[in-house]
Order: structure tokens, then C-alpha cells, then sequence
């Protein structure tokens, strides 16, 4: 093999990666089902997709060149998950954000704080214990 054809393999596998990581390459056949899963999670996350948004998979189909498969089944996963709400022979929409459950989270994260605080703050009883 040249050293041209070397160079040229290697800097189509850098872009190929690269643009992997920025969400719009083409995904990683070995694991296709988990990576399809976490790159709809972190588009509805981001706010990329919003809240109560139609999921199109015809268009992360041609956009990550994969069958309809893991695309559906990353629905399901993100439905169990509480993201998406499936409804038959309508589509695949991400879910809206629920006020209650939202204050919910807040409450836990106003009684865990102090918590996690008091426990990530080093004393002398603690660092013994640490060694």
C-alpha cells in the first residue's frame, strides 16, 4: 500500500469520526441499536428536538444511512424511558414536559443537595476513614 493511499485511508477515517461525534456522520455499525438510542436521547435532552416535536424517522434514516429497525426500536427504548409517546398510525412524539413531575425532581434535588454536600466535604473523621 503507497503512502498516499495510507494518508488518504487515514484522513477519510479522521472525518468519518469526527463527524461521528458532532451527531450528523454516519453511526458505527457494531453497536448501531445503542448509538441511534443515545443520539435521539441527547437531540430531545439538548432541546434539539422539542417538547411534544414529531419524531421523523424517515429523516434520521437517510440523515445516518440505517434501516427504519434501530430506529424503532430506539422509540420503544426511549418510551420506556418516558421520552417519546408512541401512538399507533400517528407517529412518534417527544414528550411534553409535565409541570408536576418537573417540581418533583426539584424537591428531590432541594433535600439530596445538602446531602451530597456534607458528603463531598472532607473531615477530619472522613479522610481517616478514606486511607
Amino acid at each position: 500500500m503507497s503512502d498516499l493511499t495510507r494518508r488518504l485511508r487515514l484522513r477519510r477515517f479522521t472525518e468519518e469520526r469526527s463527524s461521528m461525534l458532532d451527531g450528523n456522520g454516519p453511526l458505527d455499525t457494531a453497536s448501531i441499536g445503542e448509538q441511534v438510542t443515545e443520539r435521539l436521547r441527547s437531540e430531545i435532552i439538548s432541546g434539539r428536538l422539542a417538547p411534544g416535536s414529531r419524531l421523523m424517522l424517515d429523516q434520521y434514516k437517510a440523515l445516518w444511512n440505517i434501516s427504519i429497525t434501530p430506529l424503532r426500536d430506539a422509540a420503544k427504548r426511549l418510551e420506556a424511558d418516558g421520552l417519546v409517546h408512541i401512538y399507533p398510525r400517528r407517529g412518534i412524539f417527544v414528550a411534553e414536559i409535565d409541570r408536576n413531575a418537573l417540581m418533583e425532581v426539584f424537591q428531590l434535588r432541594i433535600a439530596l443537595e445538602p446531602l451530597v454536600t456534607e458528603l463531598a466535604t472532607p473531615t477530619p473523621r472522613r479522610r481517616r476513614w478514606r486511607r
